[in-house]
């Protein structure tokens, strides 16, 4: 079993560290940690994909939960493989959702 895949939530920078897998075991703790970085005063919330080697439907509910309740996400330096699905998904166009 793999440790949580969220290792770093500094809400002073609105920054969220992805590690690892995101999938239905932890896509939770993902939507806990978009919620306490943003704010909702309309400033986005950066998140690391850096070291991301898999996002599930799970993960991706949780990205797009949260531009639904008025989130702005950065997605930063997704691997290829995330890059991949994220673009097969459109969340490259999605509202609210940008891919840096």
């Amino acid at each position: 079993m793999q440790v949580p895949s969220i290792v770093e939530v500094d809400p002073g920078r609105r920054t969220i560290v992805l590690h690892g897998e995101i999938d239905m075991a932890n896509a939770g703790e993902l939507r806990a940690a978009i919620a306490e970085a943003d704010w909702m005063d309309g400033e986005p919330v950066d998140v690391d994909l850096s070291d991301l080697r898999f996002i599930d439907s799970s993960g991706v509910g949780a990205l797009l939960l949260a531009t639904e309740r008025g989130s702005r996400l950065i997605l930063r330096a997704p691997t290829p493989p995330v890059r991949r699905l994220l673009e097969v998904l459109s969340l490259d166009s999605a509202a609210g959702i940008e891919i840096a």
